[in-house]
């Protein structure tokens, strides 16, 4: 089953890894308040969560070019409705854009 598959394959690969020079600069960007409601990097039933705010459900996943890859198209659609389906998680997804847009996204969504 391709979904078993892909998260047997995302379990076995799932660390939690330092956070990229984007998210630190993104992080930076927000009002603390916004900030301390996000987990960053946090690792779900072996998917990793770019920015997940518990208390609402939801999880902003930063999308650089390579998320434009129709392979990667069809892993996120069936990762994203996992996260859904199993979780409740609600996935934002946010296409690489000036820095300051970005942080915007996660501030207007968590107010």
């Amino acid at each position: 089953e391709p979904l078993e598959q892909l998260y047997q394959s995302h379990l076995a690969s799932a660390r939690r890894k330092p956070q990229s020079v984007t998210e630190k600069i993104i992080l930076e960007r927000l009002p603390t308040a916004i900030r301390s409601q996000l987990a960053c990097n946090t690792i779900l039933d072996g998917f990793e969560l770019d920015f997940y705010c518990e208390e609402k459900r939801l999880n902003f996943e930063l999308d650089g070019t390579h998320h434009d890859l129709p392979s990667k198209a069809w892993v996120q659609r069936h990762r994203d409705a996992y996260l859904n389906n199993a979780h409740n998680i609600q996935i934002v997804r946010i296409p690489i854009q000036p820095l300051s847009q970005m942080a915007d996204v996660i501030v207007k969504a968590l107010q």
